[in-house]
């Protein structure tokens, strides 16, 4: 279902590209985990990402400019939807999420290419 929204959305939104690059790049890739890998780890993560996000607001805070007077990183709001958590678009929360699972994924994926190393009696 949240693939469906995260395309619906990235295509409705066309024009801001942030938008519509994060949307439908996280649609694609989690239903391509989902329904083609069949990875049985995704549902973990949804119950872990909100204690990943405390310090996503962190420094992602920081850096889009709350507690500052200039931020350190600015987003033009005609690229994006112009919803902002604090100081940090939406688009951010999605990205961080799409990071994630990747970054798992890959992770998961060369952990089960390596072959245990058998020791060497001398």
């Amino acid at each position: 279902m949240l693939s469906i929204l995260f395309l619906v959305m990235g295509i409705k939104f066309l024009n801001q590209y942030y938008t519509s690059c994060t949307f439908i790049s996280t649609a694609f890739i989690l239903s391509f985990m989902q329904f083609a890998l069949r990875v049985n780890w995704i549902g973990k993560l949804w119950r872990i990402y909100p204690i990943l996000l405390i310090p996503f607001f962190i420094v992602n805070g920081i850096l889009t400019g709350t507690g500052l007077e200039e931020p350190v990183v600015w987003y033009n709001d005609s690229r994006n939807l112009g919803i902002r958590l604090l100081s940090i678009p939406i688009e951010d929360v999605v990205y961080g999420f799409e990071m994630i699972l990747l970054t798992i994924f890959f992770y998961a994926f060369y952990v089960k290419k390596l072959k245990p190393v058998s020791r060497i009696s001398v």
